[in-house]
């Protein structure tokens, strides 16, 4: 934020009404520096001679050591309402303002200025220095919370409070009244910069029914006409040119009238919308029947402006409008406040209103500015009433089109309106005083702290039960995606309709509601469900809803979902969507593949009651297949787990051939695996396995015709789980239900020879084929398609058609007389899991569906990301985390995908063709492996990116006292000579480099926002000084060579205290003023140590930066100055090669040659540069270099895409 800074600017250029305007809007968007703000505001007010009690101004943690000037105390908390008193110890005449904050988010300031008289009964005040003031339950979003009274000193009174009720209140629900079709209507007048923007975020973020009308008021720039042309040919889209220029009202006049019956948005040209914006205000507009126009809220818009009103909210750095909008919608809280008038920047207004009142007065206002104002105040008199929708943000440029007219339009048109409307002026106060529209701004205030830390789509997944295969792999998928969404869960079972919040540990219950109207089967539809889950869709605002199962809800959600602007998914996990009987197995115990036979009888659906559908054979089953392919149709992508079922499903709805249809595979995990040892045979008797829940469906019939053809008992069945039937037959074990988890264990105390699906139909997968051959055991299947499939492609078993116990039969006996053929088997199961098991896992499952939850125009091959780390993929080296891991977070609104991937999971990978490109990064790839994928990659099956950030082909032996690096150089060489291009970290690494890959590109580090947000600010005082060091073991060395320097300075000041982090040495003594960092095990990882190490430097002055002169040294990156900026702190730093020339732009700290002299020089010279405090404008300093640290996504994007593209 920059309001600080221009207000120290505007001051000291003395602008000093410019400055306190800075100041105030400072106040509100960093309640951490109010100590320091108010204490400007106190001397520029004095400067004004406008306050007539000036605010005393004492550092907070000075007033701990001694006598605080302020006292106070909050009596009553009965919420909303919240009384208490506030004084001055010294001057107890004074009124003074006091500022509120939330949870650490300013929510208003209110002065001291209530009666009191028991306060000067007491002696405390002259009969004032009492405070009231409200919170509105609604904005309060946690069960407790935590309100900061703040002093002007900078003291508080602080209180942890509880919520009375864990409410939340819903936005209204909308009317069942059915809305209009809408067309919007965009005036252009040139500015042709901001009509692209706006031209593609409306295609981006609006249905393709809604009319665009694009109308051309005689620009007097080439360009527009020529991109309008280019646009035409966009089905929704509507070009209109004006032969002159007929101004702004009459253009948009023109607009409506040719829109027909529709209802309108006009919307300016240099406006950007986000996700969901034209739903967030339909959903508005449908809340009452009397509702004539909607104006959503801006960054830009005059009073409909958050979280400040007026025209200035720049978002922090890191944080997109499109985040930022999402997080605004999600913390709203749905007031709907009626104003006198919308703003024309975007407003909705129905058609009826229109046709009562008429259209915009281009008379009295042809150019502009007051003619929204003059419709609305007709329609307001005529009883249609203006509302500001408060869930939705659209953003807004403001009127670049007139120019220098702005002013005189604006004072003109203001005139007219007060001529027109006597009670205009006093109407307009609402937007300044309304609590309502005032709790909007507060949670666009609490909006912008989240969207810091970033913001993540929400995915709404629904599934029919809780236990099951589909819930378990939907629960596999979920969780492998917890970094990169946010997940909820949306259950029916046709009665009652369940919404949770996903957690590691447990889901959150938020909502449960009892159907009034249980989903019928024979429509598939409850009206009921249909309007509280459209509900819950819109008050959650989900992104993308995923339907697992659509088995007891309401056929009608794919359609609810889309209109609500949410991206559809399907997943088919049987063939619940083909015919009620869900497995396609029919009332002859045959897979039908949902052909249905001439044979009599009907079939049995499993889900439903045995008389509540008619005839499904031949009959019935078509009405559903119609009912369920209308509503698929509402869908943006399909999804299931083979080919075959794929086919199936295609086969029998009728689906629209332009949604994709996507085969992603299930993944698993698993802890361990059992190896099966290829030279145990079976001997006399022949051990089976048979997992999963066993009913005729599974097989149970044909285990029964085998058992009586085993006359020599030869065969022992081990069922792990279910059974339908319980067996009395001794050649029968029933093990019964297990934990997945548990599976391979359970299976080594059986010690089985083989597995056995029996199936009688098509499953879409087979979890059990997976955890046999994770057990080491050759599997035994029935011929069709999708096992049989998986089973002859890495030959780990056997396949029979299922009637055929002879052939069964005679596979027993070979395995028992002759174990070459089922040696074979084993070995290709070896095989199986040392590439597919790796490879296939539920990461490698939730990338690819990841990757399907983007639109087409972001979706593409993923990447691999091979990176020093350890096996799980969570903890590794800085270098990890800042040169790929943080810049490869996934994101729906990145146009590449990536996946973290281990040594084995790499070499799978490429092994099975998986991966065609990667990044590889330093000495990840180990010489075994590279000779291993040598092949593939002078094929030119894989490309890859070689990453180095130091010169690790000439590391020097104090830094490779084992040789590793060594060792590692001709591979190292290898692979940077092979690899598609070379990134590196410094110009100076650029050139060593490209002697070996003519395609070496520099990609400089920089700090990633959400690791490293914003500095705060610490005014520290002067009762010490603290220095820190961090780094690793190999720069023992660093510190070292400076320790001297330090100890000449702590003669100096003997105050001065050293904080070590990361190195230990035994030439630096730990003294009571040297002290040894220990890094707690859970801070040990990059992305826990950065807070760790923010926390440390809030209690320091400055940061030590040495490094030694070498060649090594001067190939690294500034990468520490950076972190130091981040931290908020000074740094010294050696004057050497890479730190030279780093604080030029920016003076953040000092550099300084390698002697004991200049170093302890520079140490004492930074101490008398913070002597009383760190200054505020040294800090703008540091904050800046931060700023120009800050790594852009989209760069490291369209970098690789430019590597990988060629």
């Amino acid at each position: 934020m920059e309001y600080l800074k221009n207000g120290n600017l505007a001051f000291k250029s003395g602008n000093l009404k410019l400055a306190l305007d800075f100041y105030l809007k400072a106040k509100e968007f960093q309640p951490e520096l109010i100590s320091v703000i108010n204490q400007n505001i106190n001397r520029t007010r004095n400067r004004l001679n406008t306050e007539s009690h000036p605010i005393f101004f004492q550092d907070a943690k000075k007033n701990l050591k001694t006598r605080q000037i302020y006292e106070g105390r909050l009596e009553v908390k009965d919420q909303p309402l919240y009384r208490g008193w506030a004084v001055n110890r010294d001057e107890k005449q004074i009124i003074f303002p006091l500022d509120i904050l939330i949870d650490d988010v300013f929510y208003k300031t209110l002065n001291n200025n209530d009666r009191r008289p028991d306060l000067l009964r007491a002696g405390k005040s002259d009969g004032f220095g009492g405070f009231n003031f409200s919170v509105p339950d609604e904005i309060i979003s946690r069960n407790s919370f935590n309100l900061k009274i703040i002093f002007p000193s900078g003291e508080f009174l602080c209180n942890e409070l509880v919520k009375k009720k864990n409410t939340r209140s819903l936005v209204q629900k909308s009317s069942l009244s059915k809305l209009n079709k809408v067309s919007v209507i965009i005036p252009i007048f040139n500015a042709i910069d901001d009509l692209r923007v706006c031209f593609d975020r409306l295609m981006k973020y609006t249905d393709r029914s809604v009319e665009l009308i694009f109308i051309n008021d005689a620009s007097s720039d080439e360009q527009v006409a020529k991109f309008l042309e280019s646009i035409s040919k966009n089905e929704n889209v509507t070009i209109l040119n004006n032969e002159v220029n007929l101004g702004f009202t009459k253009t948009v006049n023109k607009g409506i009238a040719f829109s027909g019956k529709n209802d309108v948005v006009l919307l300016n040209s240099d406006a950007r919308v986000v996700p969901r914006w034209l739903q967030g205000i339909q959903r508005a507009v449908a809340t009452s029947d009397n509702i004539g126009t909607v104006t959503p809220m801006s960054d830009r818009a005059g009073a409909f402006s958050a979280p400040l009103i007026g025209n200035d909210n720049p978002l922090p750095i890191g944080v997109s409008e499109v985040d930022y909008a999402i997080a605004f919608r999600r913390n709203s809280i749905g007031y709907y406040p009626v104003v006198p008038t919308g703003n024309g920047f975007c407003m909705y207004i129905r058609r009826q209103c229109i046709d009562e009142i008429g259209l915009l007065d281009e008379v009295a206002f042809p150019r502009g500015y007051g003619e929204e104002n003059d419709f609305c105040m007709r329609a307001r008199l005529k009883g249609w009433i203006n509302i500001i929708d408060d869930r939705t943000y659209v953003f807004h440029d403001r009127s670049k089109s007139f120019g220098f007219e702005k002013e005189g339009l604006i004072k003109s048109g203001r005139k007219m309106i007060d001529e027109r409307y006597a009670d205009y002026g006093k109407a307009i106060k609402i937007f300044s005083k309304s609590e309502n529209i005032g709790a909007a701004r507060f949670k666009g205030k609490i909006a912008l702290k989240e969207s810091k830390n970033g913001v993540i789509p929400r995915v709404l997944y629904v599934i029919s039960t809780l236990t099951g295969g589909t819930p378990q792999t939907n629960r596999d998928l979920m969780y492998s995606l917890s970094d990169a969404i946010e997940p909820w869960l949306l259950r029916c079972d046709a009665k009652t309709v369940s919404l949770y919040k996903v957690n590691n540990e447990s889901d959150e219950l938020i909502y449960e509601h009892i159907l009034r109207e249980p989903v019928d089967p024979l429509t598939h539809v409850s009206s009921d469900y249909d309007a509280i889950v459209k509900e819950w869709i819109a008050i959650y605002d989900f992104d993308i809803v995923h339907i697992r199962h659509i088995a007891w809800h309401s056929i009608n959600l794919p359609k609810i979902a889309k209109q609500s602007g949410c991206r559809v998914i399907k997943s088919f996990h049987d063939f619940y969507d083909v015919c009620p009987s869900v497995k396609l197995i029919d009332n002859d115990s045959r897979y039908c593949r949902g052909v249905c036979s001439n044979s009599s009888g009907d079939c049995v659906q499993p889900l439903w009651g045995a008389d509540d559908f008619p005839k499904l054979k031949n009959g019935w089953v078509n009405r559903w297949r119609d009912i369920f392919s209308d509503s698929l149709n509402y869908c943006d992508a399909f999804v299931t787990t083979s080919v075959s079922a794929r086919k199936t499903i295609l086969n029998n709805l009728n689906l629209s051939k332009n949604i994709p249809f996507e085969v992603i595979p299930h993944g698993r995990d698993f802890l361990d695996l059992r190896i099966p040892d290829v030279h145990s045979m079976p001997k006399d008797v022949l051990k089976i396995l048979v997992p999963g829940n066993i009913d005729s469906a599974k097989g149970l019939d044909v285990i029964k015709e085998i058992l009586k053809s085993d006359t020599s008992h030869a065969l022992e069945f081990h069922i792990l789980g279910a059974c339908e039937e319980l067996f009395l037959d001794s050649r029968v074990v029933l093990h019964g239900a297990y934990k997945r988890d548990d599976f391979v264990n359970l299976v080594r105390s059986i010690s089985p020879h083989l597995g056995v699906v029996f199936s009688i139909w098509d499953e879409t997968w087979c979890h059990t084929l997976t955890e046999i051959w994770a057990a080491g055991l050759p599997a035994i299947v029935f011929n069709y398609p999708t096992i049989s499939s998986r089973v002859e492609k890495g030959s780990a078993g056997w396949i029979f058609e299922s009637n055929d116990v002879n052939g069964l039969k005679n596979l027993f006996n070979r395995i028992l007389v002759d174990s070459r053929e089922y040696q074979t088997k084993l070995k290709n199961v070896i095989d199986w899991q040392k590439y597919e098991c790796i490879f296939q896992s539920k990461k490698f499952m939730a990338i690819n569906y990841f990757n399907l939850y983007k639109d087409s125009n972001s979706r593409g091959d993923f990447i691999a990301l091979l990176c020093p780390s350890d096996r799980s993929l969570i903890s590794a080296p800085g270098s990890t985390h800042v040169r790929i891991w943080e810049k490869t977070k996934n994101s729906l609104n990145r146009s590449l995908t990536y996946i973290r991937l281990n040594e084995d999971q790499f070499l799978s990978g490429v092994s099975l063709g998986f991966v065609k490109k990667a990044i590889i990064q330093r000495n990840a790839l180990s010489k075994n492996t590279w000779e291993n994928i040598t092949h593939a990659i002078i094929n030119h099956q894989v490309e890859y990116v070689l990453d180095l950030d130091d010169d690790l082909l000439s590391v020097p032996k104090d830094k490779d006292p084992k040789g590793e690096y060594v060792r590692y150089s001709e591979t190292l060489g290898l692979i940077c000579s092979h690899a598609k291009v070379v990134t590196v970290s410094t110009d100076r690494l650029l050139s060593k480099y490209s002697l070996i890959n003519d395609n070496t590109k520099l990609i400089e580090n920089c700090l990633n926002v959400l690791t490293w947000p914003e500095p705060v600010f610490n005014k520290k005082d002067n009762s010490g000084f603290n220095l820190l060091y961090f780094g690793s073991a190999s720069h023992t060395n660093d510190l070292e060579m400076i320790f001297p320097a330090i100890k000449m300075v702590k003669s100096k000041i003997p105050e001065l205290k050293l904080f070590v982090v990361g190195v230990t040495s035994k030439n630096i003594p730990s003294d009571s003023w040297v002290e040894f960092v220990k890094v707690p095990d859970k801070c040990k990882n990059y992305i826990n140590f950065v807070p760790f190490l923010r926390d440390l430097a809030s209690n320091c002055h400055i940061g030590l930066a040495p490094l030694e002169e070498s060649d090594f040294n001067s190939h690294k990156s500034c990468l520490k100055l950076m972190e130091y900026s981040g931290l908020g702190l000074r740094a010294v730093a050696s004057n050497v090669e890479p730190y030279c020339g780093f604080y030029d732009e920016f003076n953040g700290g000092t550099l300084t040659f390698n002697t004991n002299e200049d170093w302890s020089s520079a140490i004492l010279s930074e101490y008398k540069r913070i002597d009383g405090g760190v200054s505020l404008v040294d800090f703008s300093l540091i904050k800046s270099i931060w700023e120009k640290s800050i790594f852009q996504p989209n760069v490291f994007d369209e970098i690789l895409l430019s590597i990988f593209s060629k």
